[in-house]
């Protein structure tokens, strides 16, 4: 199970009820392409505010670690 609080303390970024694209690539230890294109392809939802300002509500996070995201061991 994908540990949301432990995962943001680790990466400096302070929990929430939504993310930036960059802060979510750094709670999920991936690059930010990576996370640009799960959202692109549909795979990480988000919501759109403007072209260039997007947000990736907490629920969704979570639920896109916990059955998709496996990190290396």
């Amino acid at each position: 199970m994908f540990d949301l609080s432990a995962s943001c303390a680790a990466a400096g970024v302070p929990v929430a009820d939504r993310f930036t694209v960059p802060d979510a690539a750094r709670v999920l230890r991936v690059p930010l392409s990576a996370v640009r294109a799960w959202v692109k392809a549909g795979r990480l939802a988000c919501v759109a505010y403007s072209r260039r300002l997007r947000f990736i509500p907490a629920e969704a996070l979570v639920a896109f670690a916990t059955d998709a995201y496996r990190p290396a061991r």
